[in-house]
């Protein structure tokens, strides 16, 4: 998402131009001048935050387009489809978020420590080891959990695109091609299955892998799901697009492995506009869409619901004394703006985990996490907590999978 932080940055340096004849900013605007994104971003985000005190933000939506067109940032339609889709909630994370502009703009092009700010800067509270806890040695044989070794097939970032067009323009400057055009004449079209270029996963391929698999890999005992099924269409995402390629590929799902418990996690692609997860009810949509899809469709018990429809999370267990642990990762990285406003626990969600396993501590079991952004890709407070997390029920965690 940072090139959308470019178009942002572009429609503030217009609106600047159309209240000033000062001939630096139009040189800013018609030609590089050297600045670094946050130089630039801390030059017009004041600016941006007085147009919005004044109620300019569709003034600043309709000149964002302009000069993304102009500027050939993207293609007409991408420049519109992006600005319409995030420029609502960059405005709100401007109004509302407690960071100075410094602050704002160091995080969002990462050239300022989130250490050295203080708002950034939250924990968690672990308990101590419980003494009470029975050690392996005082255990008898029917304490212990079975040794029997379990097949795991851990599926990821399937964004299966049902309008991939073998021959198509696979370059054609946009986040996603191989759907329309002709490529150019010294280039070859989209590959019939699949393309390394701008290009996501034909149908057709994906199918011909999950059966592959399924007559291939006869000792899979269960499926981790780690998320991302939209394709990568990102400036014309909608709710309703979002949820018919989540029914979609559950329904692939499920009928590829019918026999198969499923344990899936929220990828970032789920949200629409992606990546923008508000701890706000704002995402009920989905959360009661998936609640509904992975209780019925994959398998999941009832008691997963309350916590999936609060924030996409849940726990479960996959055999006795072997828990599993569904995280939203969405809720840690800086691509979720929201987090600009809040990122202290968001939902409470790290500190439920803790709970969990402290649970699972005293009761002998063993856990598995699965997310979909691995914790180094979080913002510096969440990675530092979920570590911290681990590294003190490192004797009860025996995987993670992200």
């Amino acid at each position: 998402m940072m090139f959308f932080g470019y178009f942002y940055i572009g429609t503030i340096f217009l609106l600047i131009l159309s209240g000033s004849n000062t001939f630096p900013i139009v040189k800013i605007i018609t030609q590089p001048i050297g600045l670094t994104p946050c130089e630039l971003c801390n030059l017009v985000l004041p600016i941006a935050k007085t147009l919005i005190a004044r109620n300019e933000s569709l003034l600043m939506e309709e000149l964002g387009i302009i000069i993304c067109q102009q500027l050939h940032l993207a293609d007409d339609a991408v420049c519109a489809g992006m600005i319409n889709e995030y420029s609502y909630v960059l405005i709100e994370v401007l109004r509302l978020s407690p960071l100075s502009t410094y602050e704002i703009c160091g995080v969002a092009f990462d050239c300022l420590p989130q250490a050295d700010i203080p708002a950034l800067r939250w924990n968690v509270t672990l308990p101590s080891p419980s003494q009470s806890v029975p050690s392996l040695a005082s255990l008898s044989a029917d304490d212990l959990p079975s040794q029997s070794i379990l097949s795991v097939l851990h599926l990821a970032d399937l964004h299966i695109d049902i309008e991939y067009k073998p021959g198509s323009n696979a370059d054609c400057g946009r986040p996603l091609c191989c759907r329309d055009g002709l490529p150019k004449p010294d280039e070859t079209g989209a590959g019939f299955w699949g393309d390394y270029r701008t290009c996501d996963l034909p149908q057709w391929t994906a199918e011909s892998m999950l059966k592959y698999l399924v007559q291939n890999e006869k000792q899979i005992d269960f499926i981790y799901f780690t998320g991302d099924i939209a394709p990568h269409d990102v400036w014309q995402q909608t709710q309703d697009k979002d949820l018919n390629e989540i029914f979609f590929t559950t329904q692939l799902l499920t009928e590829t492995f019918p026999n198969k418990k499923i344990y899936p996690c929220v990828g970032n692609h789920e949200s629409a506009p992606p990546d923008l997860f508000p701890t706000s009810n704002a995402t009920s949509w989905l959360y009661s869409a998936l609640a509904n899809q992975w209780i019925d469709q994959f398998g999941l018990e009832e008691q997963t619901r309350d916590t999936i429809l609060k924030g996409g999370y849940y726990t479960t267990m996959i055999a006795p004394k072997f828990r599993l642990i569904s995280l939203n990762m969405n809720y840690c990285t800086e691509n979720n703006y929201w987090l600009f406003i809040n990122s202290t626990d968001p939902l409470g969600q790290l500190q439920w985990m803790i709970e969990w396993l402290q649970y699972a501590e005293e009761h002998l079991e063993k856990v598995h996490i699965i997310g979909h952004h691995p914790p180094r890709m979080c913002m510096v407070s969440f990675s530092w907590a979920y570590y911290s997390i681990v590294n003190r029920y490192q004797s009860t965690i025996t995987g993670q999978f992200f």
